[in-house]
């Protein structure tokens, strides 16, 4: 609640005023000083000066404050995508170990779609692609799946060319679809890096 303090001293002029936190005195030499009118008769041009002075104060002071509450509502946002995307991964992770891995796979695209940043769902989703690849099978649909999950696991050995994980899903994988070539050269890298 603001808080209005007035005071007038017509012999001296003098006016001064409370609100709030803000106190503005006012000393005015009136144009007749017999006269009893008050002190803000002569004073049309300074109380317009005055309220322009009062307004730009107030309006400075609340560039600050909603720049800060802008900066409170992102870092919430945020912090509420990384809580959904981590429901996510945990919803995948159920659909995962009860063998549903399309679902499974839908859970850890939409906690990478909420958190990009986030490695273990790309983890988790390259393996979920990797568990549907049917062994020794050359079939379009198949073929497509496994790169799926090779592409996964090749952006986490981009970000860390010595993640165990990656680098032997990727050997699996090759291995499955019937690149031993390749599945051998991967094995080498897992073995010199374990060794």
């Amino acid at each position: 609640m603001k808080r209005l303090d007035s005071s007038f001293k017509l012999g001296n002029k003098e006016s001064s005023s409370h609100v709030g936190t803000y106190t503005i005195t006012i000393k005015v030499k009136a144009e007749n000083p017999d006269s009893k009118a008050s002190p803000f008769c002569a004073l049309k041009k300074p109380r317009a000066h005055l309220k322009e002075t009062i307004r730009s104060m107030k309006f400075t002071a609340r560039i600050p404050v909603t720049a800060s509450l802008l900066a409170l509502l992102l870092i919430t946002a945020t912090g509420c995508n990384r809580l959904k995307a981590r429901d996510q991964l945990t919803k995948g992770v159920q659909a995962f170990k009860n063998a549903r891995y399309e679902e499974a796979v839908n859970h850890f695209q939409q906690s990478i779609a909420l958190d990009p940043n986030y490695e273990d769902a790309k983890l988790y989703l390259a393996t979920a692609y990797s568990y549907q690849v049917v062994p020794t099978m050359d079939t379009p649909e198949n073929l497509a799946i496994a790169q799926k999950a090779m592409d996964g696991f090749n952006a986490v050995l981009a970000k860390d060319p010595n993640d165990l994980t990656a680098l032997k899903q990727i050997a699996s994988i090759n291995r499955n679809i019937k690149k031993f070539d390749v599945a051998k050269d991967y094995e080498k890298k897992v073995i010199a890096i374990a060794a």
